[in-house]
């Protein structure tokens, strides 16, 4: 028991200076999270869960045509973002 606890801190010592063991290795883990708050993306996010429950909705109130007249207004709005991001970088 003696050896065995003089072996461990032996070992601590050594990775507390640095140096390396050749038969143990010590992993270094990090629990940081290197994230970046994006509030265009919750923003985001929270218009497609908008979308999807009113497409339910009206879906549940109207059938199949309601996915027709989302079509008619979705596309003219796609287009119209294309055409303004198209002439930003002209």
């Amino acid at each position: 028991m003696k050896e065995e606890i003089k072996e461990r801190t032996e070992r601590i010592k050594e990775e507390m200076e640095g140096k390396e063991i050749s038969d143990y290795r010590a992993s270094k883990i990090n629990f940081k999270r290197k994230t970046k708050s994006a509030p265009f993306t919750s923003m985001l996010q929270l218009g497609i869960a908008a979308l999807l429950g009113v497409m339910v909705l009206g879906w549940l109130q109207f059938g199949n045509e309601v996915f027709y007249y989302l079509l008619w207004v979705a596309v003219p709005i796609y287009l119209l973002y294309r055409l303004k991001t198209l002439r930003k970088r002209k």
